[in-house]
Protein backbone atom coordinates (compact mmCIF):
# COMPACT_ATOMS: atom_id res chain seq x y z
CA UNK A 1 0.00 0.00 0.00
CA UNK A 2 1.34 3.49 -1.04
CA UNK A 3 0.16 7.10 0.04
CA UNK A 4 1.22 10.30 -0.92
CA UNK A 5 1.01 13.76 -0.41
CA UNK A 6 2.69 17.07 -0.42
CA UNK A 7 2.80 19.58 2.04
CA UNK A 8 4.33 23.67 1.38
CA UNK A 9 5.11 26.21 4.04
CA UNK A 10 6.53 30.26 2.94
CA UNK A 11 9.63 30.93 4.26
CA UNK A 12 8.59 34.65 5.42
CA UNK A 13 6.04 32.93 7.62
CA UNK A 14 7.41 33.83 10.86
CA UNK A 15 6.11 31.22 12.99
CA UNK A 16 7.88 28.79 11.54
CA UNK A 17 11.31 27.98 13.10
CA UNK A 18 12.34 25.95 10.07
CA UNK A 19 9.87 25.58 6.74
CA UNK A 20 11.17 22.72 5.59
CA UNK A 21 9.89 20.76 8.71
CA UNK A 22 6.83 22.16 8.70
CA UNK A 23 6.29 21.66 5.10
CA UNK A 24 6.78 17.64 6.03
CA UNK A 25 4.57 17.86 9.11
CA UNK A 26 2.05 19.17 6.70
CA UNK A 27 2.79 16.33 3.80
CA UNK A 28 2.99 13.62 6.66
CA UNK A 29 -0.27 15.19 8.18
CA UNK A 30 -2.48 14.64 5.09
CA UNK A 31 -0.97 11.08 4.35
CA UNK A 32 -2.12 9.78 7.00
CA UNK A 33 -5.34 11.46 7.25
CA UNK A 34 -5.61 9.24 3.80
CA UNK A 35 -4.99 6.29 5.68
CA UNK A 36 -7.87 7.27 7.83
CA UNK A 37 -5.76 7.86 10.85
CA UNK A 38 -6.73 10.42 12.89
CA UNK A 39 -9.99 11.07 11.08
CA UNK A 40 -11.90 11.50 14.58
CA UNK A 41 -10.01 14.86 14.62
CA UNK A 42 -11.59 16.45 11.90
CA UNK A 43 -15.23 15.23 13.47
CA UNK A 44 -14.93 16.87 17.05
CA UNK A 45 -18.97 17.42 17.55
CA UNK A 46 -19.03 13.90 16.88
CA UNK A 47 -19.68 11.45 19.89
CA UNK A 48 -17.97 8.42 19.60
Amino acid sequence: VHREAAGTASLSDARLDDPVAAAEEAAFCKACARFGFGLYLYHEDEVL
